[in-house]
């Protein structure tokens, strides 16, 4: 079984590269597709259907993410 922990910095940060994160965790995403895989951790993304707010950066990565059949446990069970 393949582990991933991630933690993507969040919007608030100044850091340059947090497209970069999200870009490789889907990078990796694809590469483990026929795999037993989990991507577990803090991605600081958010899709439309759960902002009561603004929409955090990098949600096209996470809409992608799904389209590729991955499934976030915190949305399927909340």
């Amino acid at each position: 079984m393949h582990v991933l922990g991630i933690h993507i910095p969040n919007h608030l940060t100044r850091m340059p590269n947090r497209e970069l994160f999200a870009s490789e965790m889907l990078q990796y995403a694809k590469n483990h597709m026929n795999d037993r895989c989990v991507i577990i951790g803090d991605y600081n993304m958010s899709m439309l259907a759960d902002s009561e707010g603004p929409v955090l950066s990098c949600t096209e990565k996470l809409v992608e993410l799904h389209g590729l059949g991955w499934i976030d446990t915190w949305r399927f069970t909340h």
